[in-house]
């Protein structure tokens, strides 16, 4: 597999060599969060020419995914001799480089909020200074439009992007396209496909160890910090303060109702525009509240090793989409591909490991 090495400048993207011998290359693609690679060649006058901090790499399997290359490290051996280990991620990165000083809140769809986001930080920006011209947030971009209270303060715009898809289980892309001899970067919103056993209309995928299509797993089970039920207090003191309970879907009772408190004093009623109304600022509270619930979930970790290539990853299943997984518990899972490994290495091979975040109990 070649390894392409790119270089960006004024809006263009040039490439300016290729990597066909190395000791391993892991590329790492995630649904909510940034992609992202490791390279590990020779330290040779070619490589060390070619690899520099701030240039992007990909390879010919992921067209339009490009990684930046954001740290180098170089170790040496006496016996195996001296190595660059090259470390990157992709476009979505550049979001972290904003932080969003609004101070009113905002109730929208999460689709408007984030464009919004994407347009007042970067695209069009009241300071100039902050715009990156060739970038752009794609209106084409179609999920489950739902409502969304952000509230005001100052927030990464990363970390609150990545929030609200947690929350409405969107996905992101963010890559080069040319158009006009100039090359844009495009940020996708996109919601993944359900080919789980719980749907008929899609083909369906079923990773199992009984079906042979998995060879190994690592599985883990985890409710040690699941919370249920947010008690959440606002701004003031004492008896002044505003509480709101806020509980996942149906209450919970008894042994099997799980209270966490949340203390939400940096949340203000006061905005540029006046102040909050008392329904106003309990929508706001309520908004936190699950937001800070969603970090709380019961928590089942299942990887695997892709055998046989029974689903060939692109073609009957992509990032993002719902599939059914067997536990070695027995246990039946629908649950959403968040991540996806892909491993090539002298020692085994190439490899193929998904991740999924599980969604429902089936049986």
């Amino acid at each position: 597999m070649n390894i392409y090495v790119f270089q960006y400048a004024n809006y263009s993207l040039e490439r300016i060599g290729f990597i066909d011998e190395y000791q391993s290359f892991i590329w790492t693609e995630r649904y909510y969060t940034t992609n992202d690679c490791e390279l590990v060649v020779q330290a040779t006058p070619k490589n060390i020419e070619l690899l520099k901090i701030g240039r992007y790499i990909t390879h010919h399997s992921r067209s339009g995914t490009i990684c930046r290359i954001s740290k180098i490290e170089v170790t040496t051996d006496v016996n195996k001799g001296r190595w660059l280990i090259i470390k990157g991620e992709d476009l979505r990165a550049i979001l972290k480089q904003r932080i969003d000083t609004k101070l009113v809140s905002v109730t929208d769809t999460a689709r408007e909020t984030i464009k919004n986001i994407i347009l007042d930080n970067f695209t069009n920006p009241a300071i100039s200074n902050r715009k990156i011209g060739n970038m752009y947030f794609d209106n084409g971009s179609t999920v489950t439009e739902q409502t969304y209270t952000s509230e005001a303060g100052f927030f990464n715009c990363y970390d609150k992007i990545v929030e609200i898809c947690r929350n409405f289980s969107y996905g992101t892309k963010m890559f080069f396209i040319d158009e006009d001899d100039v090359v844009l970067m495009i940020f996708n919103l996109y919601q993944g496909i359900d080919r789980s056993n719980s749907q008929s209309t899609n083909p369906k995928v079923i990773f199992s160890e009984s079906m042979d299509s998995l060879a190994t797993t690592d599985y883990t089970e985890d409710y040690s910090t699941f919370k249920n039920l947010a008690i959440i207090a606002g701004e003031g003191e004492g008896a002044e303060r505003d509480i709101e309970r806020v509980h996942k879907g149906n209450e919970y009772l008894g042994i099997t109702r799980r209270e966490v408190f949340i203390d939400a004093q940096s949340l203000s009623r006061k905005t540029n525009d006046g102040e909050l109304t008392p329904s106003q600022y309990a929508d706001m509270l309520i908004q936190y509240a699950r937001d800070q619930l969603s970090f709380m979930e019961p928590t089942v970790d299942f990887s695997g090793t892709i055998a046989n290539n029974i689903y060939k990853y692109g073609t009957d299943y992509n990032l993002g989409d719902i599939v059914t997984v067997e536990s070695p518990l027995g246990a039946s899972y629908d649950a959403r591909v968040i991540e996806i490994i892909e491993n090539d290495d002298v020692q085994n091979g190439h490899i193929w490991i998904p991740k999924f975040d599980f969604i429902r109990q089936t049986t």
